[in-house]
């Protein structure tokens, strides 16, 4: 089972996120670039969005959003039922949100083949569906993808369904998942877009700094999504920005955010947090572009804290 170009954006419900990014070939610790039989054969197939019932009545702004931003091959916007006809074509691309269940006996992009699923995992993800191995599993080619974790308010009904009937479940019901709103996505495919067109790889642990441009901080205003309040350590005494040494600080909601990247005529620039397990990492992000301004990865961390702040200071001057 073939998997990643991974576009990888780790949310976990109810708690600050960040686009965590890894491009490449599968099965590398650090990815490399696609081989090139395979980026042919991926820009000749065309990409189907599948959208979710609630999505439909916006239907003409994300059509006029993916215009804008994705160029990498031919696409179309359909729904589930759509989906569901050409479930079984293999030459053909599709992007969606996803589930899959995991347990302690068996973790995989696949289904449980029956086994008692103690959890699930949402993703919105790239691929391409191939033939099945064995019948209870899937089998899949995928492309990109963003980890969204575990969503609370989706968890117990997803971890009865498995395949078909998990992702119909998604897509016809009415409820809230953050990552899955068109400012954020628009950022998210012109990022997918931008390293498929290249055949670019980019590792989702590596720090970076556009060093050329990180400086704009000190006369533009840094948006923050304000969940990452969820990450502040509460025994901290004072918020981790009091000694950001750019222009400043504009705290704005998460659905806010999402708005201001689709309404908003001039560009800026907004960071997200993610912190999942050990892992942190940070993100200032273009809203025009969808391109990375900053990324700084570390292990072994639990908060978001001023010494965050201080890394990034030490960037812009």
């Amino acid at each position: 089972m073939r998997k990643y170009l991974i576009l990888q954006l780790l949310l976990l419900f109810l708690i600050s996120t960040s686009a965590q990014i890894n491009i490449g070939t599968p099965g590398a610790i650090k990815p490399a670039n696609f081989k090139k039989k395979d980026m042919e054969l991926y820009q000749s197939l065309k990409t189907y969005f599948v959208i979710r019932e609630m999505d439909k009545d916006n239907q003409a702004e994300i059509e006029k959003i993916l215009q804008q931003v994705w160029k990498f091959n031919k696409y179309e916007i359909i729904d589930f039922d759509r989906y569901k006809a050409m479930s079984d074509d293999g030459n053909a691309l599709f992007f969606g949100l996803r589930n899959y269940n995991t347990s302690s006996e068996y973790t995989s992009n696949s289904d449980l083949a029956g086994k008692f699923a103690q959890s699930s995992e949402l993703k919105i993800q790239l691929w391409r569906n191939l033939p099945k191995e064995k019948p209870q599993l899937l089998n899949e080619d995928v492309l990109a993808y963003i980890e969204l974790g575990t969503h609370w308010r989706l968890s117990s009904e997803l971890t009865k369904r498995i395949s078909i009937d998990a992702f119909e479940y998604i897509c016809k019901t009415d409820t809230v998942v953050k990552e899955w709103s068109w400012g954020f996505l628009k950022n998210y495919l012109q990022e997918i877009n931008r390293h498929l067109i290249a055949n670019e790889p980019r590792w989702r642990f590596e720090s970076d700094v556009d060093k050329e441009n990180i400086s704009k901080l000190n006369t533009q205003a840094l948006w923050v999504s304000s969940d990452i309040k969820n990450s502040y350590d509460s025994r901290a005494k004072e918020d981790p920005f009091e000694k950001y040494a750019g222009k400043k600080i504009e705290m704005i909601s998460p659905s806010d955010l999402s708005a201001k990247i689709l309404d908003s005529a001039i560009p800026f620039y907004y960071m997200k947090v993610y912190m999942g397990g050990t892992d942190k990492v940070i993100t200032i992000i273009n809203s025009a572009t969808g391109e990375f301004l900053y990324s700084d990865y570390s292990g072994m961390a639990y908060f978001f804290k001023d010494k965050d702040v201080k890394e990034l200071n030490g960037n812009i001057k």
